[in-house]
Parts: C-alpha cells; structure tokens; sequence
C-alpha cells in the first residue's frame, strides 16, 4: 500500500547513472512486438557507453535501440509515439539531437554546440524544445519542427536559458532564465505574440517547471533557503509548497489526470519517490524495499509510475509502480548505480520516457503477481 505521510523530511540531490547488467539483456525475446502495450525507454550501459533500451511491461522484449560506440542519453517520445527524440555523441563530443522514425536516426544538430535535455515535445508531436549553445555560450531554447526540418532559437540572448516545458495546448512554453545558474527564474514564451513574461516575482532561483496536463499550474523546484518544490496556479498566480524545508530531484512528473504529481525526496538515509495527491491534500510515499528510488515517469494511460530503485549491494531496477494493486514490481533487475561525468541535465531530466499505446485498457500481456516486489 501507499504510505501517507504526516511529516516531511531533510533532502538532498544524488546524480546518479545507470548500467544493465549483460545477462540480464542477453535473455530477450527473439522476436519483439513493441505495439502490444505501452513500453518504457531508458537509458543503459553494459559495455562502455551508454544505449537506449526498451522493454515491454511485463518486461519482456529488451531492445538496444541505439547500438553503437558512442553515448546515447535523454530519450524523449513523441506524445503520438511515433518518433524517438535523443542526444548522441556519436558525430560530437558536446552532444547533438538525433530523431528516430521506425529504424532511421536522422540528425537534428550539427554546429558542434553542447545541446542539452531535457527534450520537450508540443502536444501535436510537430515540434520539440531543447537547449543548444549554438549561439551563445550559456545556452538558448531551440525548437526543432519536425514537419519542415527546421531549427528556430525563441531566446537568443546572453543568458543561461534552460529546462523548457510546453505547455498542454502547444502555444506556451516555460522555462528558466538568468543571469547565472544561480539566479535562474521561470519564464513563459507565447508563440503567438512572440513574448516572454517572467513568471514569478520571487528572487529564488528556480529549476525543472512543469506544466500541468491541464494547463492549471505549473510545479517547480527551488534551490535557495526555502528549498522545496512550489506550484503556481497559472489562473490566479497562487503559490502553493507541496514539500517544506526541502531539496528534491527533478525530474517532476504530472499524472495525465491532472490530479497528481510525482517527484524525488529523500536524504542521506534514503530516497523516495512521493506522490501529491492535489485533490485530497495528501502526499503518499511509493513502496519500495530498496534505499534509493529516483526518476519517477508517469505513464501516459495514468495506470503506472516507472522509475528506478537501488539497493544497499549498488544495484538497481528498472520499477512500475501500479495505481491499480498500489504496488511496486521489478521490471528489469540487475542495474548498477555509479557516478559519472555526463551532464548532470541528461541525468536528472531524462533517464526514462514512455511510449504511448492507442489502447491503454490493454497493458500487460502477463499479471504483475509473477514479477518481484521492487
């Protein structure tokens, strides 16, 4: 069961990365049928760089979907999922954005900038944002269309622009500038004026915004003296803080419902994976037997949370949590947690993403009751 909780505790953020282990990815299926369920992409290391797999949700069908010498990080699906967004290091060090339509990589950048995730999808899947350092040095928000191949910069200033996140009906999006990391505010860029409006009138600085499914609010985190995670109500410009005297890890997570929000939490003891229920005033803590669980991605059906857990021995698993047995089950076991090099956005905004079905009533092929409890 979900454990309610009546008292918050001290946080801190722990970067970390993820490698499966060779065994268990070398049991895959033959032959593969990814259209059955929705599935999950994360990313892996099992021989020297990193990969994008995917796996089914009654975790069969593991597929490296990149497969080859060089680092593959951030996946990102459309909302339609029919394309595959990622950056590479494959053609540049820094990184570039690549897309995957069926078996075809098609590269989005090639300037020999640092582009860095998160990718943000608009809800059509015409167009994704992410941030480049093409032409400043501090980073801008790009939109790729998707449709006519084209790059567009809506920032271009001198500022360090980041974390963009479009909002649920494709002509608003939010994000974070300023004039040092430290310093970062959210920002919203209207597409149809062709304005950007600073967001909040506090001077603490402000990472990862997130914009409701429905459009009602937009969560953040704070990394200042009041440390925590914040909604802002885009109706009233109310402010509310969901978690007090915190720090947490991106990346915030919203249920398709709109009633619901997801995010990391913990401390050195630990971290969690916590669920506001905004409907009820309540905040419930995931089950999990293991020390570390981060990344939490909700699915698009509502019915799963993916994540991933670590145990005290350094290795993890890929987790689904489940709404409708309020259970945590073991997707892909055998993952080891180390610390690395690679960008810290690539980690903490991105490890996981879903690929939507057009028939969420239709899931899992095999019921949860055989997997492991996470």
């Amino acid at each position: 069961m979900l454990r309610i909780l009546g008292k918050q505790t001290s946080l801190f953020v722990i970067v970390m990365m993820l490698a499966v282990n060779v065994a268990a990815l070398s049991a895959q299926d033959a032959v593969c049928d990814v259209s059955a369920s929705e599935s999950v992409a994360f990313i892996a290391d099992i021989d020297g760089n990193y990969e994008i797999y995917t796996i089914n949700l009654d975790g069969s069908c593991i597929q490296n979907l990149t497969s080859n010498p060089f680092d593959d990080l951030a996946p990102s699906w459309s909302p339609n999922g029919q394309i595959l967004a990622f950056i590479s290091t494959r053609s540049n060090p820094q990184g570039d954005v690549y897309i995957r339509t069926g078996e075809i990589d098609i590269r989005v950048t090639n300037n020999g900038a640092t582009n860095i995730a998160p990718i943000a999808w608009s809800p059509d899947s015409r167009y994704f944002a992410f941030v480049s350092t093409q032409n400043h040095a501090q980073g801008d928000i790009f939109i790729y269309d998707v449709l006519n191949n084209s790059l567009s910069n809506i920032t271009n200033d001198a500022n360090p622009d980041f974390s963009p996140n479009w909002s649920s009906h494709g002509s608003e999006i939010v994000f974070v500038s300023g004039n040092s990391s430290a310093s970062l505010m959210p920002y919203v860029f209207n597409f149809t004026t062709g304005e950007r409006s600073r967001l909040l009138d506090s001077e603490e600085a402000t990472w990862f915004p997130a914009w409701s499914p429905s459009g009602n609010y937009i969560g953040y985190f704070t990394i200042s003296s009041s440390d925590g995670i914040y909604l802002f109500d885009t109706a009233t410009a109310n402010i509310e803080q969901l978690l007090v005297e915190s720090s947490a890890s991106p990346p915030m997570s919203w249920s398709p419902r709109n009633l619901e929000v997801a995010f990391a939490a913990g401390s050195v003891e630990g971290y969690r994976i916590y669920v506001v229920d905004l409907l009820n005033h309540l905040i419930a803590e995931l089950p999990t037997r293991n020390r570390y669980a981060i990344s939490p991605a909700w699915a698009p059906s509502g019915r799963y949370i993916a994540f991933f857990s670590q145990g005290q021995h350094a290795r993890s698993s890929l987790c689904l949590f489940d709404y409708s047995t309020h259970q945590s089950v073991v997707l892909a076991d055998q993952i080891l947690v180390f610390s690395s090099e690679v960008d810290p956005f690539l980690l903490q905004s991105s490890p996981i993403s879903w690929r939507a079905h057009p028939q969420p009533e239709h899931l899992i092929a095999n019921s949860t009751d055989s997997f492991a409890i996470c």
